[in-house]
């Protein structure tokens, strides 16, 4: 085949064009020891160097594990093109974990299929997302909600539904006098039990 489009290739990119056999948290981690003050992200008028984007990344991927999540999981990440997204992959990658890129105009059933298909455990993204899935959230399947709250939306919306389990599990804690409840691990209170806040410093991240 004709490969036309390489004689638009910019010097000096070789061709063909050997990729090396690694992982991109390894490309990344190499970047890093090599050109720690390089800019990794520009946005918003400020800038990211490698060596502040990497410790972000690590602060993200061990809340990861301390949710539980390891090598093999799925991690959904329903994010627009912002610095959260490249953190929140790398970090993913870091401890082996699966990305499930999920497009952040899906809401519904679709959405709630498309977890539920995966197997994802956890879920990143921002509260401005929220109005369209967030009644969907119970029957997704997830165990854990990461959200970057922008504007405070999930302070305004009204409580979703509980997941099954939840009312079941009331219904016999209501038998024993227990007042306590909840699906396990899952994480709702009113709307949602815990909100894990990823927080960064520019524009609407």
């Amino acid at each position: 085949m004709k490969r036309s489009w390489t004689s638009h290739y910019d010097h000096p990119v070789p061709e063909p064009f050997s990729f090396p056999e690694t992982s991109l948290d390894r490309i990344f981690v190499g970047t890093v020891a090599s050109h720690p003050s390089w800019v990794a992200l520009s946005f918003d008028d400020e800038d990211t160097t490698c060596r502040q984007l990497n410790d972000r990344v690590n602060r993200f991927a061990h809340g990861l594990r301390s949710l539980g999540v390891a090598k093999g999981d799925r991690v959904a990440l329903m994010l627009p093109t912002s610095p959260v997204y490249p953190m929140a992959a790398v970090a993913v990658h870091k401890i082996g974990a699966v990305i499930v890129n999920v497009g952040v105009m899906t809401k519904g059933p679709e959405f709630a299929g498309i977890l539920q298909a995966t197997g994802a455990r956890v879920l990143v993204t921002l509260d401005v997302f929220l109005p369209n899935i967030h009644t969907a959230l119970a029957a997704a399947g997830v165990q854990h909600l990461i959200l970057h709250s922008v504007s405070g939306i999930e302070q305004k919306l009204p409580p979703s539904p509980s997941p099954p389990c939840r009312r079941r599990r009331r219904r016999r804690n209501r038998r024993r006098g227990s007042r306590t409840g909840g699906c396990s691990p899952a994480t709702w209170r009113g709307w949602m039990r815990k909100v894990t806040s990823l927080s960064s410093t520019a524009g609407t991240t």
